[in-house]
């Protein structure tokens, strides 16, 4: 409550007082039988003040000099109560109006009524209408005894007055002292809510940003994970194939072997044909050992056949894979694309698993062309050995007629010596690609182990990042725990905000 609003408090009491002397007063008048020309002049002069008191206290006019209006008021009342009816008992009002002036806990207000009691004390003693009817009846009543009483009352009272007006100036200042500490408490916990609420916005906006990760993180972890699984599928499946390929590389061993002994053999019947008839017995033998050769050899053409469609089949196999492992990789790089900043590690090591994915793709492309000519060299081979096998027939059916077709033999043994040559040129080709064949298939079994490696690697810190991001979550979460405690705290604090500033009044 301000100074304002305390002495608007304190005049509604004084004019409550000052009408209630107003009755009283009538009530006696009326009672001690007072000419009614006295009375009328109480009720006019008396009501016309006190309704100019009230209108001025409650429009809020000279607040600050309504007291003085009272005090006179209160005089003017007792002057018109004793001489309406002059009496001891009614002289004492001028005590009562320095008594009510204290009321308002000024000096000032209380020396006013003073001056004004000693005034009227004089008037009420030199006069000779009231001197009889009040001061008369008692023994020698001197000039000073009345105003003696009166200044000795004022000045109690202006003393009183001047301690409780100081003591209560102090319990403004300290009370204005009290809510200006209440408004800067109540500004700093304002700008407290205002840091609060921003804090709440960024916890969420946060909160969201670090679920999405996190969300996106597990997903990540898991494509790797089948990843991990795809790419050891694929490095199991190359090491069969290398196997695979190492046996048929004996295999081609093998025939190069026969067909270079294919070729001897062919070179030593051109010799044994040529020289007559006394070897005709051994060119039998040869014949027949010619003739187990060849079809050792028909069947070792079509072991190779039956070996090179099965490397074809598994080169598709590899082809296949490649291509999923491609696709998988061109999956991981898009999920790392949305990852933003987390996935940009992620999107470097996929960039380069469908690197090694296409180069693998073309590598069995390469192979798939490179068994293509075996196969064409093989069917051409297979072709040739069949015809060394009539060959070898026609011979066996001309030893028995050596001596009339040694000319005949003569002429295949050298067409067998060509076809040898041819053969063993075939094979030595073969051997050569399936050795390609074997290098590049370990070159891609190393480059699978190492991708395989390496997403293990990128496997676990992806399972380590889950991990850290779930412990973020959770850290998050006990944050905006923390937040709405101390957003309640603050919406009840600011919810209990009171007080009105004090300002200093004119005294």
């Amino acid at each position: 409550m301000n100074r304002s609003d305390i002495m608007f408090k304190r005049n509604k009491l004084l004019v409550n007082i000052v009408w209630a002397l107003l009755v009283l007063g009538l009530v006696v008048d009326i009672i001690t039988a007072v000419p009614i020309e006295a009375i009328i002049v109480l009720i006019v002069a008396g009501t016309a003040t006190c309704v100019l008191m009230t209108v001025l206290t409650y429009r809020r006019l000279f607040e600050n000099r309504i007291m003085y209006l009272i005090s006179l008021s209160l005089s003017l009342l007792t002057f018109l109560l004793v001489d309406s009816s002059p009496a001891m008992t009614t002289y004492f009002l001028v005590y009562l109006n320095m008594a009510i002036s204290m009321l308002y806990m000024n000096y000032r207000a209380v020396l006013f009524s003073g001056f004004s009691a000693i005034a009227l004390t004089n008037v009420f003693f030199f006069v000779p209408k009231y001197y009889d009817a009040m001061f008369a009846p008692l023994d020698e009543v001197s000039f000073f005894t009345p105003n003696l009483y009166v200044v000795m009352t004022m000045a109690a009272l202006v003393a009183a007055g001047r301690f409780s007006e100081k003591l209560q100036l102090e319990v403004l200042e300290k009370q204005e002292a009290a809510w200006l500490a209440k408004q800067r408490a109540e500004e700093m916990l304002s700008h407290v809510k205002h840091a609060v609420d921003q804090l709440n916005d960024f916890s969420a906006k946060l909160k969201g940003n670090v679920t999405t990760a996190g969300s996106i993180s597990r997903e990540v972890t898991k494509t790797f994970a089948e990843i991990a699984s795809s790419v050891e599928t694929q490095t199991r499946s190359i090491g069969e194939i290398s196997e695979s390929i190492q046996a048929v590389d004996q295999v081609v061993g093998t025939v190069v072997g026969g067909s270079t002994q294919m070729s001897a053999v062919a070179v030593e019947t051109s010799l044994h044909a040529s020289s007559g008839s006394e070897q005709v017995d051994k060119l039998s033998a040869q014949v027949e050992q010619l003739h187990s050769i060849i079809y050792t050899s028909v069947e070792l053409v079509g072991e190779l056949n039956d070996q090179n469609r099965q490397i074809g089949e598994i080169v598709q196999t590899i082809h296949g894979i490649s291509a999923q492992t491609n696709l998988l990789a061109l999956n991981a790089a898009i999920e790392a694309a949305r990852a933003g900043e987390h996935g940009k590690g992620f999107a470097v090591v996929s960039g380069e698993v469908r690197k090694l994915a296409e180069g693998a793709r073309q590598s069995t492309e390469q192979i798939t062309a490179i068994l293509e000519s075996i196969r064409l060299k093989t069917t051409e081979v297979s072709e040739q050995v069949l015809l060394g096998r009539d060959a070898v027939n026609r011979s066996r059916e001309a030893a028995v007629q050596v001596g009339s077709m040694i000319r005949e033999v003569t002429g295949n043994a050298s067409l067998t010596e060509r076809q040898s040559a041819l053969l063993h040129s075939s094979s030595k080709q073969m051997d050569h690609a399936y050795r390609t064949i074997t290098d590049e298939m370990m070159t891609i079994a190393g480059i699978t182990e190492e991708n395989m490696a390496s997403v293990q690697e990128i496997t676990a810190s992806m399972e380590t990042q889950d991990s850290k991001i779930n412990d973020i979550v959770e850290s998050y979460l006990q944050l905006e725990q923390l937040i709405n405690s101390l957003q309640a705290l603050a919406d009840r604090d600011n919810t209990g905000k009171t007080g009105v500033p004090l300002y200093n009044s004119s005294r």
